[in-house]
C-alpha cells in the first residue's frame, strides 16, 4: 500500500529579445527568467499479507497486520526561486564555419520545512524527503563535439563524434538483499556518467517522390565514480563497485532506415530502427537481447478531404521489452531470474491496421 498525497504549483515566466545584425551574420538574444515552484508530499507505505481465496482474510507477520511500514515514506513542504539573464550570439563566420557563444547569470534560493531543515544552492527540494542527508555537491556536465556536414542537391549528410561527461549524477535508489528479497534499503547514491559516440546522418533524394533517412549511432556510456555501501536488516553489509559498468537501459548501437515514396495519391513508406542489447541490471548481468522495430504504410488520398492506410506494425514479427528489475542490482548469478515474469513496456505484435481518413 502507497499513501500518497502531494502537490506542485509553478510560475514560469520568461522574456526575451532578439535581432540580427545588418548582414544577418550575427544573430543575437538577451533575455531573463524568473522561475518560482512550491511542492508537498506526504507518503508512507506499508504491507499487508492475507490470504489467496475468493474472499481473503488478512494475516499477521511477528504478530501485526502490518510490516515494513514507512520503508519508503517522506514528508517535505519547500519552495524554491530562480532568477537569471543571459546573452547568447550565433555568429556565421562563412557558409562553411559558425560559431556559438553565451553567458548566463543565475540566482536561486531554496527554503521550507523537510524531515531535517537546509536551504542549500545545489540540491533540490525533494533531495532532502529522504532519511539520510542529501549530497550536495554540484552537477557539473561537459560536452564536446567535432564534425563534418556535406550538403548537395541529392544528399545531405551529418557526421559527429560527442565527449559527454556529468558529475554527481544524483538519486534515491532502492536496492535489495542478495540473500532476502524482502529486505529493501533506500540509498541516496551519486555518480559520474560518461559517453564517447559517433552518429552518421544522411538523407538522400535521388529522384523524384523517393526520400531515404539514415541514421547509425555508436556509443559507449558508463557509470563513472559509482560506489555504495548497502546495509541490510539482517546485518549484511556489502560495498559495491559499478565502475565501466555500461548504463542501464542504453543501447551501444543504435540504427534508423526510414524510406519513402510518394507518387501520384500514393504514399509509401517503412521504418526500420535497431536497438542493441540493453541491460537491465547495474551488474550488467541481465540484459534485454538487440531487436528491430519495424513499421510500413501505404496511404491513398483519394482527394483533399479522404483518405486510405494501410499500416503494418512489427513487420519482422519480433519480440521486445524494456523495463528494470531492481532486485537483481546487486547480483551477478542470474540463474533465478530465468522465466521471470515482469513489468515493463513491450513492442507490439505483428499487426495490419486499416482506416480511412475524413477530413473538412
Amino acid at each position: 500500500m502507497l499513501r500518497d498525497i502531494g502537490y506542485e504549483r509553478d510560475w514560469m515566466t520568461t522574456a526575451e529579445l532578439t535581432g540580427k545584425s545588418k548582414n544577418h551574420a550575427h544573430s543575437w538574444r538577451i533575455g531573463a527568467n524568473f522561475w518560482w515552484n512550491r511542492q508537498g508530499i506526504q507518503a508512507s507505505t506499508g504491507v499487508y499479507a492475507h490470504t489467496i481465496e475468493a474472499n481473503p482474510a488478512w494475516l499477521n507477520h511477528n504478530g501485526s497486520q502490518e510490516f515494513a511500514a514507512n520503508t519508503d515514506g517522506e514528508y517535505y513542504d519547500g519552495h524554491e526561486t530562480k532568477t537569471a539573464i543571459y546573452l547568447s550570439d550565433d555568429w556565421q563566420v562563412t557558409n562553411r564555419w559558425w560559431l556559438s557563444a553565451g553567458v548566463r547569470g543565475e540566482y536561486y534560493a531554496m527554503g521550507g520545512k523537510n524531515a531535517y531543515v537546509y536551504a542549500m544552492q545545489h540540491p533540490n527540494s525533494q533531495d532532502f524527503a529522504g532519511p539520510y542527508m542529501p549530497i550536495l555537491d554540484a552537477v557539473n556536465i561537459h560536452l564536446g563535439r567535432a564534425g563534418i556536414f556535406w550538403n548537395t542537391p541529392w544528399m545531405k549528410l551529418v557526421s559527429q563524434v560527442s565527449l559527454i561527461q556529468q558529475s554527481n549524477y544524483k538519486s534515491r535508489t532502492q536496492f535489495t538483499n542478495p540473500n532476502n528479497s524482502s529486505d529493501v534499503v533506500t540509498i541516496p547514491i551519486t555518480n559520474d556518467v560518461q559517453t564517447i559516440g559517433w552518429t552518421t546522418d544522411v538523407v538522400l533524394t535521388p529522384f523524384k517522390g523517393f526520400t531515404f533517412h539514415g541514421l547509425l549511432t555508436l556509443q559507449n556510456p558508463k557509470y563513472k565514480n559509482f560506489d555504495i555501501t548497502a546495509n541490510f536488516s539482517d546485518g549484511t553489509s556489502k560495498k559495491y563497485n559499478f565502475n565501466d559498468k555500461i548504463t542501464t537501459g542504453v543501447s551501444k548501437t543504435i540504427i534508423e532506415l526510414d524510406p519513402s515514396y510518394q507518387f501520384d495519391k500514393f504514399r509509401v513508406w517503412a521504418s526500420f530502427r535497431y536497438q542493441s542489447k540493453q541491460y537491465i541490471n547495474k551488474t550488467n548481468s541481465l540484459y534485454f537481447n538487440g531487436r528491430w522495430e519495424t513499421f510500413g504504410d501505404v496511404d491513398y488520398n483519394m482527394n483533399k478531404h479522404v483518405g486510405f492506410s494501410v499500416n503494418v506494425v512489427n513487420i519482422l514479427n519480433q519480440k521486445g521489452c524494456s523495463g528494470s528489475i531492481g532486485s537483481a542490482d546487486l547480483i551477478e548469478d542470474v540463474s533465478s531470474y530465468k522465466n521471470y515474469l515482469m513489468a515493463g513496456s513491450y513492442i507490439r505484435p505483428f499487426t495490419i491496421e486499416f482506416a480511412a481518413h475524413i477530413n473538412f
